[in-house]
Formats: C-alpha cells, structure tokens, sequence
C-alpha cells in the first residue's frame, strides 16, 4: 500500500513538474515577444522618452534573467532510482525512507546504502552507480560524475574494452606472461564437464552478440561452477552485465573475480572493473586494481589505457602532479592514439 501511494504521489509530482516545465518554457517564449515588441517601439519614440523606456527596459531585463535563473535551480532534472540490488533510503526530514526502482528523489537530499548494495541513479542524461555502503549527497555525487565526464572515459575505455573481447573467430584475450589463453569458445566439446561447455556456449553467443541469451546460460550455470571456470563465468556475467548498460550488477559479479594476474581475461578485467570502480567515485579501489596491471606488466599492452584510467583517478583525489606524470607516459607510449590525443590535451589544459 504504501509502495503504490508512493508511486502515485512521486509520478503526480513528476506531472507537475513536467507540466510547470511547459509552462515556464512558454512564459518565457512570451517574455523575449515583449521585450523585441518594446525594442520595436522604442526605437519610434523621442530620443528623451527613448532614454527613459530604455532604463526601464534593462531593469526589466534583470528581473526577468534573476527570475529565468531561479526557475533553472527549481526545475532541475529530477533525479530517478533506475536500479537497486539491496536496500536505498533518502532522508526526509530527521528519518530516513526507503525508495523503489522507478521512484524520484529530492535532489537536495542526502541518500543512504547499506552493505551489499549496488544502485543507479540517474538525473537527465547523467547516471551514477553506486555500491560502497555510506550516506552520500545527492548533489555531490552528480557534480563528481560530471567532473568525471569531461575525461570522456567511457568512450575512450569504452571503446577499448569492446575490442579486446572482440567479435567473430578470433582470440578473445591473453596473459600478458606471452601464454595464450583461449578465451574464444571451441567447437570439439566431448571432453567438457557441464560447467564447461556452458561457458564455451556462453562465449560463442558473445561472438555472436547474443548478449542475453549467453548472459542466461551463464546464470543458469554460476550456481553449480566452482573453482577458476565459476571466475571466469563470473568474469563475462560482469561482462555481459556492462554491455546491457546495467554497470550495477555488472561490477556484482566483477567483484566476485579475484585479481590473479595471470589468468587470460586479467587486461579485460582490469579495465572494465577500474572503469566501473571510477565510475561509482571508489577511486583508492580502482588505483589499487590498477596498480597491480602497472606493477606486474609495464610494458603490457594495455597500460596506456591503464595509466590514464589512473590519471583520472589521481586527478579527481587532488593528486594533480602524479595524475600529470600518468598522463605524461600515456601519451609516450602512442601520442597519436584517441587515449594518446586526449591525454595530450587535458595536460595543456592542466
């Protein structure tokens, strides 16, 4: 009962606001018809009047941005719960609620998670994951993950993570040890267990881009794997997870995968969980995940992404002369590179 009345009240706030959001728009469309019809007619009248009109004019023109301005504060995107795995609340008043997927939230509040949680929020074209217990405000976390934007890391990394899993016929990863490790499904499956042909039909689906139908075969196996195959059926669930846009559950699972160094998916996992990590504003655990890349492979071919994942990292705690030094070698290592150019660019502007 009360998650329904909830509902109704957030979704009847919500049409409220969308419908004051019109109506601001059109008083504002009204707003610049005055002003240009006054310009009209002030350039018909007597110089002397004209003065006069025209102060009265530029007053108006103040009122009008100050009231233009306040109306942007009070109708900012709200800000929706778009997943939770576990227990969310936001305070109101001296207590705290709990909220649901699909419910608003005040954007000048403060939101508590509890251990074990993975949640999205999301405000406008702007989401932000998180899943470190705590209390966090609102505000603070939107403004953290815009800073964050401006690094453009998920396309570079983004990008990056999409070709090293690759697609087709072609190996899916390697150790940087120089050991190849077959990431890529096999076609002889008669001297597989279960848990392993249901992670060799798994990865073939993911070089056919069937995310969903490998991402079910996996969850229907995780439950009775064990051992180095439920890690890396662990490993492409976090995969798949990010490549259905749910970051939440994706670094669930991500986690579940111990940082051994030398398995074949080590590089992917790096990347994609310090990506995530970053993401949700756990920037010592994404530095300590990097590290182990950078201490055990600096040579590896993919440090340079590595170094300016942790060049944004470094730079959002304030460590602006080894984000710059991190930087500093991203572009050494290929300066004409996407990741190379934009490092390039954020040391000018450093």
């Amino acid at each position: 009962m009360v998650t329904h009345t909830t509902f109704f009240l957030t979704s009847s706030l919500f049409s409220f606001y969308t419908k004051s959001y019109t109506i601001i728009t059109k008083f504002s469309t009204i707003i610049a018809l005055i002003l240009y019809e006054e310009v009209v007619l002030i350039k018909k009248l007597p110089l002397k009047i004209n003065k006069i009109l025209k102060r009265r004019q530029n007053m108006k023109r103040i009122y009008i941005l100050i009231f233009l301005f306040i109306c942007s504060i009070l109708y900012a995107d709200p800000v929706l719960l778009v997943f939770v795995d576990g227990t969310i609340e936001y305070k109101q008043g001296n207590s705290w609620t709990e909220i649901y997927i699909g419910e608003y939230i005040p954007d000048n509040t403060d939101i508590r998670i509890y251990d074990d949680t993975y949640a999205e929020i999301k405000a406008g074209s702007v989401k932000v994951t998180i899943s470190t217990e705590g209390i966090y405000s609102i505000n603070s976390l939107f403004k953290s993950s815009e800073s964050l934007a401006a690094w453009d890391f998920s396309t570079l990394i983004g990008d990056k993570i999409a070709k090293l899993t690759g697609f087709g016929e072609e190996e899916l990863g390697y150790t940087e040890m120089g050991v190849r490790g077959d990431l890529l499904f096999v076609t002889d499956t008669e001297w597989m267990d279960d848990d392993e042909k249901s992670l060799n039909d798994a990865k073939k689906l993911i070089a056919e881009q069937e995310y969903m139908t490998a991402l079910e075969i996996l969850l229907d196996a995780v439950p009775f794997a064990y051992g180095s195959i439920l890690d890396e059926m662990n490993f492409f669930t976090g995969y798949l997870y990010n490549e259905l846009n749910n970051h939440s559950l994706s670094l669930k699972y991500l986690d579940l995968v111990p940082h051994n160094k030398y398995v074949a998916y080590f590089p992917e996992l790096v990347l994609l969980k310090g990506s995530l990590l970053m993401e949700r504003l756990s920037f010592d655990a994404a530095i300590e995940l990097l590290n182990i890349y950078i201490e055990n492979y600096p040579n590896g071919s993919k440090i340079q992404p590595v170094y300016y994942l942790s060049a944004i990292c470094l730079n959002e705690q304030g460590n602006i002369n080894l984000s710059k030094a991190n930087l500093e070698k991203a572009v050494a290592i290929d300066p004409y590179s996407d990741i190379g150019k934009t490092a390039a660019s954020k040391l000018d502007n450093m």
